[in-house]
């Protein structure tokens, strides 16, 4: 039998839980306000994503369109795509009286480059990573490591440091200290990418009920911002870490986010 407070419990959770219930104008103004958005990689974000399959052309009037919803101003937009231009990220050419825009050889190329990372369901470098002590300057510039301290990084396990004098640095994998990590991983990113998980909470599936501008514009933002961490080699190497970190759930929560 239920007691007398039963009714007001279950009609103050329902309230709060309405309540709590994000419009779409709050999850793209929580978005914008994660860091400050480059226009021009913004616009990248937008042709890498729908030109996954193949290169896609979009008029000018359509970018305006679905920015401007988003809340950059015309302005921006225009020289944004004037600055991709003229760093041969994008070429266009005129329909009538109208702009279109496409990526250009380099962007594609580019572009394509950061699909595996951006993409990805698994974790990159999954078979961890390992601290080493390099003992000189031999070690190649181009294979990924984080350095921690003069000499000392973190390198992922099975990547070819043959051409480098190095030694293994033993450490306590579940009890790297705070101090020692935000060498690698500064506590600024970490606070972003809660603020993200803030930002993007319930959103795989509220989605579905916002129309499709809004859709749009809230997929992008969110890729966006993901873009950036899954670009750093610090976030995967915090995802090994901690599997239910705050980066490992930030993955979690974008991948959810395009199955939908």
């Amino acid at each position: 039998m239920l007691d007398d407070n039963s009714g007001l419990i279950f009609k103050s959770k329902f309230i709060s839980e309405f309540i709590s219930v994000k419009t779409p104008r709050q999850y793209i103004d929580e978005l914008l306000k994660l860091e400050t958005i480059k226009v021009w990689s913004l616009i990248v974000t937008l042709f890498g994503d729908l030109g996954r399959e193949e290169p896609v052309s979009l008029a000018g009037k359509d970018i305006r369109y679905l920015l401007g919803h988003i809340g950059i101003k015309p302005e921006a937009i225009r020289v944004a795509l004037h600055r991709l231009k003229k760093d041969g990220w994008i070429v266009s050419n005129k329909v009538g009286r109208q702009s279109i825009y496409r990526l250009s050889e380099n962007g594609i190329l580019q572009t394509r480059l950061a699909y595996k990372d951006v993409y990805r369901e698994d974790v990159k470098y999954d078979a961890g990573w390992k601290l080493q002590l390099q003992m000189d300057d031999t070690c190649d510039e181009h294979l990924p490591k984080l350095q921690v301290f003069k000499n000392v990084v973190w390198v992922p396990c099975g990547v070819d440091q043959s051409q480098s004098t190095t030694m293994e640095v033993t450490i306590d994998i579940d009890n790297v200290p705070d101090w020692f990590l935000e060498r690698t991983i500064p506590n600024n990113i970490k606070v972003t990418a809660e603020n993200y998980l803030s930002a993007t909470k319930q959103l795989s599936t509220s989605l579905k009920s916002f129309d499709e501008q809004d859709r749009a514009a809230i997929r992008l933002l969110a890729l966006h911002h993901w873009r950036k961490m899954a670009l750093r080699d610090n976030t995967w190497l915090h995802i090994w870490l901690f599997k239910n970190g705050v980066f490992a759930q930030c993955h979690s929560a974008i991948c959810s986010l395009l199955k939908g």
